[in-house]
C-alpha cells in the first residue's frame, strides 16, 4: 500500500524525563549495593524504556492510520474506514506524555501539546501528539470514507496486551525500588536481653552479649573509607559492612550524621548505631551496660 503520510516526532519531553528517571535509579541502585548484575540489569531496563519511547512515528496509506512508539514495540494500527472525524486539538498539561488513558481514550505523545482527536465509527477516541497537526488532519481527512455499514477489522488491539505488560514491569520494578528505599529508611527496631542483642530490618541480625568485648559512647565516628556490603543512602543513613578508618571492617546502623554514636566491639570485627535523637541512642548503651553487668559480675 502506498504511504501517504509519515512522520516522526523525538521525545524530547519524554527522552529528558526517562534520562533523570534512568540515572537516578542508577544512582540509589549503586547505593542499594546490588552488584555489577544487577546494575547491569538496571541499565539494560533504562536503555529499553528510552529508546521505546524515544520517538512517535505515524504512518498513513490508503487504507491504514499506524502509529508507534521508538522502534515500534508499541503501537497500534487502524482501518481508515473506521475513523468517523478528526479534529487537532490541545492537551491539558496534565494529561503528560508517553502512553496515558484520558477522558477522551488513549494519548500517544512524546512531546509537546498539540494533537489530533481522531474519533471512530464505534464511538472510540483516541489522541495522537504531533508537532505538524494540521498537515495530519488534513491528510486523514483526504482519506476519510464516508459513513456505511462497517466492520472493524482493524489491528488496534494488536499493541495493546503489550503496552499493558510494559506498563505493569515498570511499575512494578519501580514500586520494588520505592518500597525498598522505605524499607531501607526505617529505623530499626533494637531488643536487649542479658543473652543477646536483636537488631531488625536491614542487615538486622541477633548478637550474644558474652561476644562484645567493649561498649563505648562516642561523639563522632571514624572516617567512612568503602563500603563493602551495605546501603549508603541519599541521607544519613547508612547500614551494613563499612571499612573505618583506624577500625577496619565492621556494620553501621546510622541514622543521623550526629553524634552520640555507640559502639560495640566484637573479637574482630565493631557494630555503630544512632539514632536521630541522642537520648535514644544512650538510652540504648546504658540498656546493653546494665544488661551485660550480671554476666560479668
Amino acid at each position: 500500500m502506498e504511504t501517504k503520510y509519515k512522520h516522526t516526532q523525538f521525545g524530547t519531553v519524554t527522552v529528558s524525563a526517562l534520562l533523570l528517571g534512568f540515572t537516578l535509579t542508577l544512582y540509589v541502585l549503586y547505593f542499594a549495593n546490588i552488584g555489577t548484575s544487577g546494575l547491569g540489569v538496571g541499565a539494560a531496563l533504562g536503555i529499553f524504556l528510552i529508546t521505546t519511547f524515544a520517538s512517535l512515528t505515524i504512518e498513513i496509506s490508503s487504507e491504514k492510520l499506524r502509529f508507534f512508539f521508538g522502534w515500534g514495540l508499541i503501537g497500534s494500527k487502524y482501518d481508515l474506514a473506521g475513523i468517523q472525524a478528526t479534529e487537532v486539538v490541545k492537551n491539558p498539561w496534565y494529561y503528560g506524555f508517553g502512553l496515558r488513558l484520558t477522558p477522551e481514550g488513549w494519548l500517544y505523545n512524546v512531546s509537546g501539546l498539540k494533537a489530533v482527536l481522531v474519533t471512530f465509527k464505534d464511538g472510540k477516541k483516541i489522541r495522537l501528539g504531533t508537532d505538524e497537526p494540521d498537515k495530519l488532519k488534513e491528510t486523514l481527512d483526504s482519506l476519510i470514507e464516508p459513513e456505511t455499514n462497517w466492520t472493524d477489522e482493524s489491528k488496534a488491539g494488536k499493541g495493546f496486551g503489550i503496552i499493558v505488560g510494559v506498563v505493569i514491569f515498570f511499575f512494578v520494578l519501580f514500586g520494588t525500588i520505592g518500597g525498598f528505599l522505605i524499607y531501607s529508611e526505617q529505623e530499626p527496631n533494637i531488643v536487649v536481653n542479658t543473652e543477646f542483642m536483636e537488631i531488625d530490618g536491614l542487615y538486622g541480625e541477633k548478637l550474644p552479649l558474652d561476644k562484645i568485648t567493649k561498649v563505648e559512647l562516642r561523639t563522632s565516628m571514624p572516617t567512612i573509607l568503602a563500603k563493602t556490603n551495605g546501603y549508603d543512602s541519599f541521607s544519613a543513613v547508612r547500614k551494613g559492612g563499612f571499612r573505618l578508618e583506624e577500625i577496619g571492617v565492621g556494620k553501621l546502623f546510622i541514622l543521623s550524621k550526629e553524634g552520640p554514636f555507640l559502639f560495640l566491639f566484637l573479637e574482630n570485627e565493631y557494630r555503630v548505631i544512632n539514632f536521630p535523637e541522642a537520648k535514644k541512642t544512650k538510652d540504648l548503651y546504658q540498656k546493653i551496660l546494665d544488661q551485660k553487668a550480671p554476666s560479668e559480675n
